[in-house]
């Protein structure tokens, strides 16, 4: 079977060099807190500063968490702080990964919004890069998942164990450190590189239409010359 390509329009093509824009220009870590609530005064005096922001800090666990009576988990935190360092991505519930008697019973994983779908896949990219540079361990997916909002998307970002026997949650969490770790910085240069593809293929598009458009107007002129 052969798959049809649909021709993507320069509408939707100019909505996501947008949207890769808006993630590059967004407010870094050093300059708004990744715990969007935390207005805990430092040590300089100031109750904005980034001067201890990281997501070793004590407070990332409760200020993360919309309910304090569910801080996020100690195994998910550096996924989660990485999350919100981006702005475009938001994480919505979280978990680091159990085990009981030695059985792992739930995988780490984190559902989140997405201000575009530009973001999801660029994020994808990145996780399958990782893993064909066999920096991580294991394959990590995103599909959609469950939220109580209408009118968004929510989707999962979590590792395909279903061919692995013994799946050990240490290494599972090895490789959330190893993909929180240098996140936002490689997504930003992610965003760069598809802006300058997405631009090219606008280019690329126009060129043949701009072909026809000279071609018809030489025929017009040799059908009034004639």
């Amino acid at each position: 079977m052969k798959l049809f390509h649909t021709p993507q329009s320069e509408e939707k093509t100019r909505e996501y060099i947008r949207a890769l824009e808006h993630l590059i220009i967004k407010h870094s870590h050093q300059e708004t807190r990744s715990c969007l609530n935390c207005e805990v005064e430092c040590e300089c005096g100031s109750r904005n500063c980034t001067c201890k922001c990281s997501p070793d800090c004590e407070m990332v666990p409760e200020k993360m968490s919309s309910d304090r009576n569910f801080p996020i988990e100690q195994g998910i935190i550096p996924l989660v702080y990485s999350f919100n360092r981006l702005r475009v991505i938001q994480p919505y519930w979280s978990c680091a990964g159990h085990v009981r008697n030695g059985e792992l019973l739930r995988v780490p994983q984190i559902w989140f919004y997405s201000d575009s779908l530009i973001h999801v896949k660029m994020l994808y990219d990145y996780l399958s890069r990782l893993k064909a540079r066999r920096t991580i361990i294991h394959h990590w997916n995103i599909c959609i998942t469950h939220t109580d909002k209408l009118w968004d998307s929510g989707f999962c970002i979590k590792p395909d164990i279903e061919h692995i026997k013994q799946p050990k949650l240490e290494w599972l969490q090895k490789d959330v450190c190893i993909i929180a770790d240098h996140l936002v910085d490689n997504i930003k240069k992610m965003a760069e590189e598809y802006i300058g593809r997405l631009k090219q293929g606008l280019k690329d598009s126009a060129m043949p239409t701009k072909g026809l458009e000279g071609k018809g107007m030489a025929e017009n002129r040799q059908q009034q010359d004639g």
